[in-house]
């Protein structure tokens, strides 16, 4: 129709189509512009947990060109999923966060090309590595976190009251976990071995105190407990809290507190991985996440009310119930950090989750192996 000809409504109506064909071109060419731009950049396809360990990720997503710690800042290119990794204002990679269940999901995706570098359990790495997945430790992240959770309804307040009631219990007393060679389970078993319980992964075995019972991954705890599936469950945060805050959740003690009396209080949780094959290749690259990851850590570590508000929000927690759970973050591998990696290396040997490469090995023989202390300050 031709607006000299048309009647008010029709050049009214002719106008705002044309005002919004208009924007609509903008608004898409600004967008292809700026994928087109960032398609120029490296790609770092950092696989990780969407969870409260994760909280310094989470931060700078959160507050996105805002957050500038040490020079470095995330810019959203799509929501939890892509963004630009920023040193002084200038992109110098894109990050591609590729959630996994945990971490030997993520380990299994890195020994398949398909993930540059991990976030993820330190006991998973270890457990990948002896099974001869090409990566390395290039930096530590945080200290063992999580909790020892019973369902609301098991008769207990305390372990101490949890280790009688098992013992007294004329069946296995059912314990889930989220991946068979992570942190928490892999400290749990030990801890209960101490105290002289008996245990099993068999369901059909009803002569042991404990029967441990594989959830594969972190999506199926919350229900295992609320269903009764499971008695108790040993998982990081934020998934102890989330069954309190649920109502079907009590926390009997933090994973590193758990007996023997100091054993797991410095003992490592998630470590930063990368590939043998993007060292060799892209080690600036390495080095500038490193580097992000370990000034948002202290960032988060300093301000944890502010810290513990935005993880919540990203993940739809109670910042009081955040608060209480914040990671210890760590960034040097320090003489006591490199302790709890061999630590860590005995519990697999011992629980028989190391069975190959690193099978009987000492640290001091496999550490140039299974880590490199290139990338740390």
């Amino acid at each position: 129709t031709h607006l000299s000809s048309a009647s008010p409504q029709q050049k009214e109506s002719s106008v705002l189509h044309w005002l919004k064909q208009t924007v609509f071109t903008l608004v898409s060419l600004l967008l292809l512009s700026q994928f087109a731009w960032a398609a120029d950049l490296p790609t770092i396809r950092l696989g990780t947990t969407f969870i409260l360990n994760n909280t310094s990720m989470l931060v700078a997503m959160k507050k996105g060109d805002s957050y500038v710690q040490d020079g470095y800042s995330l810019h959203e290119l799509l929501y939890k999923e892509k963004y630009e990794l920023r040193k002084n204002g200038k992109a110098v990679a894109i990050l591609d966060f590729v959630y996994g269940k945990g971490g030997s999901d993520i380990a299994m995706s890195m020994s398949q090309g398909n993930i540059d570098m991990g976030v993820f359990s330190l006991c998973a790495a270890l457990s990948a590595q002896d099974k001869g997945v090409k990566i390395k430790l290039v930096s530590p992240y945080i200290l063992a976190v999580g909790a020892l959770t019973v369902h609301k309804d098991i008769p207990v307040q305390t372990l101490e009251e949890f280790i009688d009631y098992i013992k007294k219990s004329d069946k296995p007393v059912k314990i889930g976990y989220h991946s068979p060679d992570s942190a928490p389970i892999l400290i749990t078993r030990s801890s209960m071995t101490s105290l002289g319980l008996t245990s099993t992964d068999d369901p059909y075995n009803t002569k042991a105190n404990i029967l441990y019972i594989n959830l594969k991954g972190l999506g199926n705890v919350q229900a295992s407990l609320a269903s009764h599936q499971v008695d108790a469950f040993s998982a990081p945060v934020p998934h102890p809290q989330l069954a309190v805050q649920n109502g079907y959740g009590r926390i009997l003690r933090e994973l590193r507190k758990l007996p023997p009396d100091g054993k797991w209080a410095e003992f490592p949780c998630c470590t930063v991985s990368a590939t043998e094959k993007f060292i060799a290749e892209h080690a600036d690259l390495i080095q500038h996440v490193v580097n992000f990851l370990a000034a948002s850590g202290k960032w988060c570590t300093a301000n944890p009310d502010e810290a513990s508000i935005l993880a919540g929000s990203m993940l739809g927690l109670d910042p009081k119930n955040c608060r209480a759970a914040l990671p210890v973050y760590i960034s040097s591998m320090t003489e006591s950090w490199l302790k709890g990696v061999e630590a860590s290396m005995k519990v697999l040997d011992e629980t028989g989750y190391i069975k190959n490469t690193l099978k009987n090995k000492t640290f001091d023989q496999v550490k140039n192996t299974i880590l490199t202390t290139r990338f740390c300050k």
